[in-house]
């Protein structure tokens, strides 16, 4: 197994009112050790005269299990778990110095030529050096998210630039403060939602007027980003 770990600390931007580590902590630390272990790897923004690749984020399966405070010590490990032609899939555990499970997580990318901006298919030499170990957390794979049939309401929301990466598109975690944003306050404060799938279709730039469209179907609560005229997705959050 690639394994590669790495100690963070619970930051205050990782933390709710509760002082309580949230989704969007957890998965900021996953994004974090992703790109370290990438560059690590040699593949990165860092490298890119040498190999001139990115990895373009596709999915998000987290499962969390504990909270941690501020300023608590965690450590994260990463591994590259499988690849085929097309997508390569990278693994996540976050445990505390105690050695409790904080979260579980899985990921699903491509990998993108930037002189081409094209899809890359999986080399022989891409997996020599990820060294993809076929061990998987999730019994149950990363699977297609579907917008619901109904919704309960809408709201809309312009990309600011706070919201940009370094390529200039929204970044993979505005999307989930974006959707936290706009819950409902009941929701908010009284759903630990520790289950969340993430899928993402189409990229935001800055200006983009796009809908947030809120469902509830049951204990699954669904936050469906699409253009404002509901004719591109951008991508599908949903919680439980």
């Amino acid at each position: 197994m690639n394994l590669y770990e790495r100690n963070f600390h619970v930051e205050i931007c990782d933390i709710d009112t509760k002082n309580e580590l949230t989704n969007y902590g957890i998965l900021r630390m996953m994004q974090e050790i992703a790109a370290d272990h990438s560059d690590h790897l040699g593949i990165s923004i860092n490298h890119v005269e040498e190999k001139p690749y990115t990895w373009l984020l596709l999915n998000w399966k987290l499962k969390v299990f504990l909270r941690p405070a501020w300023n608590s010590e965690l450590t994260v490990k990463t591994w590259p778990n499988a690849s085929d032609k097309l997508y390569s899939y990278r693994d996540f555990e976050i445990y505390t110095k105690n050695n409790e499970l904080v979260a579980r997580g899985t990921s699903k990318w491509v990998l993108i030529d930037l002189k081409t901006l094209n899809i890359e298919k999986t080399s022989q030499e891409i997996l020599d050096i990820y060294k993809p170990s076929n061990t998987f957390l999730f019994e149950e794979p990363i699977s297609k998210l579907k917008e619901p049939e109904s919704f309960d309401f809408i709201e809309n929301y312009t990309i600011s630039r706070g919201d940009l990466d370094i390529n200039g598109h929204a970044n993979n975690l505005s999307y989930l403060r974006i959707a936290t944003n706009i819950l409902p306050e009941d929701v908010y404060k009284n759903i630990d939602f520790k289950d969340i799938e993430i899928m993402y279709k189409k990229e935001c730039k800055f200006g983009d007027k796009v809908a947030c469209i809120y469902s509830k179907n049951e204990d699954t609560y669904t936050i469906t980003i699409k253009s404002q005229d509901l004719s591109t997705l951008h991508c599908i959050i949903q919680m439980k």
